[in-house]
C-alpha cells in the first residue's frame, strides 16, 4: 500500500505539474499556472491555478478543486487517488526527473514584468510604424476582409491600424530586431528565447487595442492548417 506522507515528501506539486506540460508563473508574490489539473487550459492570460506556499497545495479559482500532488496526479492521469498514490511510489523508486525537485522562484517567469515589458515594445512598434504604408496587406484587408482604402488610411492615421514594413517574414524579423531590438523581444515574449523568427513577423497587419498596451497581429493571407491566423500580446481593456 503506498505511504501517502512519503509521496508527499518526496515529489514536489511544481515538479510534477512542470513535468506534465503546466506554465508554472510567479505573479507578485504567488506562483501560478493557467491550467487546472481538474478542469484543464484557461486562456493565456489566466492564472487560475494558485499553489500555495508550501510548494504541495493548489487550488483553482475557476472550478474550486483543490488538493496536493496525489489529487493532482489522480486528475492528470485520470486514476483513484490509491492507484495515482502506487503510481507516484513507483516514480519516487525509480528516480523520476520530478522527485526531489527544488523551486527556485527567481528563474520562474515574472508574469508583472513581462506585461511591462510587451507593453514597452508595443508601444514602441506602434510609434515605429507610424508612416509605414504595406500595400500588399491592405490589398489583402480591401479584397479579402471588404475593408474600404479610405477606412484603413483613416485608421493608420488615428493610430489604430499598423503593418510591419513587408510580408516577408524575414524582412519583419530583421526589422523587429533592428526597431524594437532583440532583447525587449524577448523579454516581452515577442520571441521565444532560441527562436530566430518571432511569431508577430508573419503577420503584418496590426491591430492596436484602446489601452494600448495591448495589440493583435494578423496575417495578411489566408492562414493553412494549423496556423494562427492572429495573436494577441499584452492586456486588452475592451471585452
Amino acid at each position: 500500500m503506498a505511504d501517502f506522507n512519503l509521496v508527499r515528501q518526496q515529489v514536489n506539486t511544481v515538479g510534477f505539474l512542470e513535468m506534465n506540460g503546466f506554465k508554472i508563473r510567479k505573479v507578485g508574490t504567488s506562483i501560478r499556472s493557467d491550467a487546472c489539473p481538474v478542469c484543464g487550459q484557461g486562456s493565456r492570460e489566466s492564472n487560475k491555478l494558485a499553489i500555495m506556499s508550501d510548494l504541495q497545495h493548489w487550488k483553482c479559482f475557476a472550478c474550486g478543486a483543490r488538493g496536493d500532488v496525489i489529487d493532482a496526479a489522480s486528475a492528470i492521469w485520470g486514476v483513484s487517488l490509491k492507484e495515482a498514490a502506487n503510481r507516484l511510489v513507483n516514480d519516487v523508486q525509480a528516480g523520476a526527473p520530478y522527485v526531489g525537485f527544488k523551486v527556485s522562484l527567481d528563474k520562474l517567469p515574472d508574469v508583472d514584468k513581462i506585461k511591462k515589458k510587451t507593453a514597452e515594445a508595443i508601444s514602441l512598434i506602434r510609434e515605429k510604424t507610424a508612416g509605414i504604408w504595406n500595400e500588399e496587406a491592405a490589398q489583402y484587408l480591401e479584397r479579402n476582409r471588404c475593408i474600404p482604402r479610405a477606412v484603413l488610411l483613416q485608421a493608420v492615421e488615428q493610430g489604430v491600424l499598423g503593418f510591419l514594413p513587408s510580408t516577408n517574414q524575414w524582412r519583419n524579423a530583421k526589422w523587429l530586431k533592428e526597431n524594437v531590438g532583440e532583447t525587449l523581444l524577448v523579454e516581452s515574449n515577442l520571441l521565444k528565447p532560441g527562436k530566430r523568427l518571432p511569431a508577430i513577423s508573419f503577420r503584418p497587419i496590426v491591430l492596436f487595442l484602446a489601452n494600448r498596451a495591448s495589440a493583435e497581429f494578423r496575417m495578411a493571407r489566408d492562414p493553412e492548417e494549423g496556423e494562427r491566423k492572429a495573436i494577441r500580446y499584452g492586456v486588452a481593456s475592451e471585452p
